[in-house]
């Protein structure tokens, strides 16, 4: 599927890579289609794309990546409903805010993304009695050496988001 963007021109999605939303994101209603795909292998960050709005884009990252302690239980009554089960766990992303420094980044680690790969579609979901924040620090005692690597694909990530306007084939 050919998807037309702001930042990242024309794109060729595989169309394993298009999600729909059961209930839309926050605060966008009227989208319920994305691309989810990596922004390079092995990078923890990924985009999430609207189908139809070439303007409506985020950074996501894999929380499992950067906080080990990232748990929570999911009610059974949303996981039969999202057709997820321990033989198909869900993909689990949280929407990502860049302020002027990337040490400032913060995650939503109170509303993550689930996905359901089989079936293609998603959720936001809201954890309940969680002590998890909604602007959580995504390096919350800055980008130590050990990450100075996802810290250097993060800058990467950031301007090319901010400021670049290559166009890139996904797949």
């Amino acid at each position: 599927m050919k998807i037309k963007t702001t930042r990242f021109g024309e794109l060729k999605v595989p169309a394993e890579c298009i999600i729909r939303f059961v209930s839309s994101l926050a605060g966008f209603p009227r989208h319920k289609r994305f691309a989810l795909f990596p922004y390079e292998v092995n990078s923890p960050f990924y985009i999430l794309q609207s189908v139809s709005n070439e303007d409506l884009t985020f950074l996501m990252v894999d929380p499992y990546r950067f906080f080990n302690g990232y748990v929570f239980d999911l009610e059974d009554d949303l996981a039969a409903d999202l057709g997820l089960s321990a033989e198909n766990p869900p993909g689990v992303y949280t929407l990502t805010t860049l302020h002027d420094k990337l040490d400032d980044a913060t995650v939503n680690l109170l509303g993550p993304v689930l996905v359901n790969w089989e079936k293609q579609t998603a959720v936001q979901v809201t954890l309940q009695n969680s002590s998890f924040a909604v602007r959580q620090p995504l390096f919350p005692e800055g980008l130590s050496l050990d990450r100075k690597r996802d810290g250097n694909r993060a800058r990467q990530t950031v301007k090319s988001i901010l400021h670049d306007s290559r166009r890139e084939a996904i797949g």
